[in-house]
């Protein structure tokens, strides 16, 4: 599920996704280094530079 909503009056785009146990493992095991997403026909990407541990953190957090 994905869906663009207006937060603090800027477009934001959210995602939920379903992610199966060896993707997990995958985020268990590293650090995000990119991200990237098809918007509107185009494949838009960036460098992740700050806060690269932030998915192994909510997955700890599931795990509890």
């Amino acid at each position: 599920m994905s869906e663009l909503i207006v937060m603090n009056g800027r477009d934001v785009a959210i995602g939920l996704y379903e992610i199966t146990e060896n993707d997990i493992k995958e985020i268990g095991n590293n650090n995000l280094k990119s991200l990237f997403i098809s918007l509107e026909g185009k494949i838009t990407g960036s460098t992740v530079t700050e806060n690269s541990g932030v998915l192994k953190v909510q997955l700890n957090c599931l795990k509890k």
